[in-house]
């Protein structure tokens, strides 16, 4: 009989600790305090931490303290919103409120961008225990504050929690997890639930990277991104290219054309202004009767275009696509080969044209100070182009000439080396 009365005395401690040990740990939001300087914003010191409560009332290891039961305390608590907490008043007034945590707050700022300040402190100890900051417009601020205290449930709660470690390259870039700003970098030993969270590093000039992480509990985790500058939203080049010019007419060769610019990237956005030229072969063969002739016939290309580019996204360090329209003046003249002239050579005619169009391209390298571009363009014109044909007027007579027009729609396809400054 005695040792059974031992043996259930015993079994009934272990439930009893069992028990303490599982009980949700009980959290009261308090008041939150308003730096914003003026009063429009001051009814959010009530219905921010109203809101969190009732966010943080879902959360599995938490109770929440009615705030209804703490009205008449909380004008009577003075706690600094600083990060320094007085022990001994945190713990009154954790007492007085029957918490085991307070959640703090204070936000400043104007509706167009609110910047909170949540803090989770335990009662025992006046430690800090987690604390997130949240920037966002007053449309927004509700339900990403409730995220953030989300957040921070399984810290308060103790359950299932992780470590995480965050150096970038180069420091001080702000470290976001899960969409809210957990500091900068280094962000060292920084506690979250344990599972999948996306992890954003952001600083002002240099590329975003991001990752998604997956924490196990009590396991340590580092993440060590590198931020490549990002010198190509804001920046002057000037550069060199060559391009296969291929024209949609059958009369008129291909020819390489070399091109001379200088742009400038804002943003994302590139104006830049350029020259081309080419040599475009048109050889004409005539039929005589004493057999075909070959008339040796060439353009001159002269062009002027102004161009504007927008760069979507940034694959990587290695690699930025672009994509963009232009408009432009178009020379053409026309010579052909003839002995009895200086130089061997008879200008024709010449014409001027409106051209336009589209490019998609790639710089490769982009972040060094010599890059490499890929590029190809269709080009279209509006007005026709005219050109000279001549014909043989048989055996007497010698050649005879008419205009004919055409389309002088092509592409173009190469690349070339930009020098950035």
């Amino acid at each position: 009989m005695k040792r059974l009365s031992i043996l259930l005395l015993f079994a009934g401690t272990m439930l009893w600790s069992y028990g303490a040990l599982a009980a949700p740990r009980a959290v009261a939001v308090v008041n939150f305090t308003n730096h914003t300087g003026g009063k429009g914003l001051q009814y959010l010191t009530n219905s921010l931490p109203e809101s969190i409560s009732a966010g943080l009332a879902q959360a599995q290891g938490i109770r929440i303290v009615e705030r209804g039961q703490i009205g008449a305390i909380i004008s009577e608590i003075a706690l600094s919103q600083t990060g320094l907490f007085d022990e001994q008043m945190v713990t009154g007034a954790g007492t007085l409120v029957k918490a085991d945590v307070l959640i703090l707050g204070s936000y400043s700022g104007n509706p167009e961008n609110i910047v909170l300040t949540i803090k989770a402190v335990d009662i025992a100890t006046g430690r800090v225990l987690d604390g997130r900051v949240v920037k966002a417009p007053l449309a927004d601020l509700f339900d990403m504050a409730n995220q953030a205290a989300l957040s921070m449930a399984a810290v308060i709660s103790g359950e299932a929690l992780g470590i995480l470690s965050v150096s970038t390259t180069p420091d001080g870039a702000d470290v976001y997890v899960d969409g809210l700003l957990a500091g900068k970098a280094p962000l060292v030993d920084y506690k979250l639930a344990a599972g999948a969270h996306r992890l954003k590093a952001v600083k002002s000039g240099y590329l975003d990277a991001e990752t998604e992480l997956t924490i196990a509990k009590d396991a340590r985790e580092n993440w060590t991104p590198y931020l490549g500058e990002s010198r190509v939203r804001n920046r002057s080049e000037i550069g060199l290219g060559v391009s296969y010019l291929k024209p949609f007419y059958k009369e008129l060769d291909g020819a390489p054309l070399f091109t001379l610019f200088v742009g400038h990237t804002y943003n994302r956005l590139n104006i830049s202004g350029e020259m081309g030229y080419a040599v475009i072969d048109h050889n004409q063969v005539i039929d005589t009767p004493f057999g075909d002739i070959t008339q040796e016939r060439w353009y001159r290309y002269f062009s002027l275009t102004a161009h504007a580019a927008v760069i979507p996204f940034e694959i990587s360090s290695y690699v930025t696509p672009y994509g963009g329209a232009f408009i432009g003046y178009t020379s053409l003249t026309d010579f052909r080969t003839n002995k009895s002239r200086d130089n061997d050579r008879e200008k024709l005619a010449s014409q001027s044209l409106m051209h336009m169009g589209l490019k998609l391209g790639a710089t490769i390298a982009p972040f060094a100070k010599i890059g490499i571009f890929l590029e190809g363009r269709y080009y279209y014109y509006p007005v026709k182009a005219t050109r000279e044909v001549f014909e043989s007027q048989g055996l007497l007579g010698g050649l005879k000439s008419h205009d004919t027009e055409y389309s002088f729609n092509h592409i173009t396809f190469g690349g070339g080396v930009k020098y950035f400054f």
